[in-house]
């Protein structure tokens, strides 16, 4: 089940990511990108549920160090675009920078939940005395 959780999380990775950007979702609808990396995290957090190997937690906590990394990326490049339509929308009383200001809260929970998760999985992962009795 491990293996299909995770490698689910990489394909929903590699369809939505193609989906988006051939079909330009996040000039229709901002949060694209939050509800897509929602659902990778959570194909990933399923994914450390089933783990039982050390080799299981070291991919799942590079996986969210990658997938954290990502995430952040494509939100400071999308800011511009998304501070647009918000204003545009008018769903929050918002100026150029109340934007900033939510953009860097929502990039450091973000970087927080999956840096700590991250963390956890490798020092776990890393800590042979784990799994000293599947040798």
């Amino acid at each position: 089940m491990f293996k299909l959780l995770f490698l689910g999380s990489w394909a929903a990775y590699a369809v939505l990511a193609v989906v988006t950007y051939s079909l330009k979702l996040y000039e229709y609808f901002p949060g694209t990108g939050f509800i897509g990396y929602g659902i990778i995290i959570s194909l990933l957090l399923a994914a450390l549920n089933e783990a039982t190997r050390q080799s299981y937690y070291l991919l799942i906590g590079a996986s969210l160090v990658l997938f954290g990394a990502i995430a952040s990326f494509d939100i400071v490049l999308s800011k511009q675009e998304l501070a647009e339509l918000w204003i545009l929308w008018g769903w929050f009383p918002l100026t150029g920078q109340h934007v900033e200001g939510y953009m860097q809260i929502v990039i450091i929970l973000l970087n927080i939940f999956t840096g700590s998760l991250a963390a956890n999985c490798l020092f776990y992962g890393l800590n042979k005395k784990n799994f000293a009795d599947q040798r």
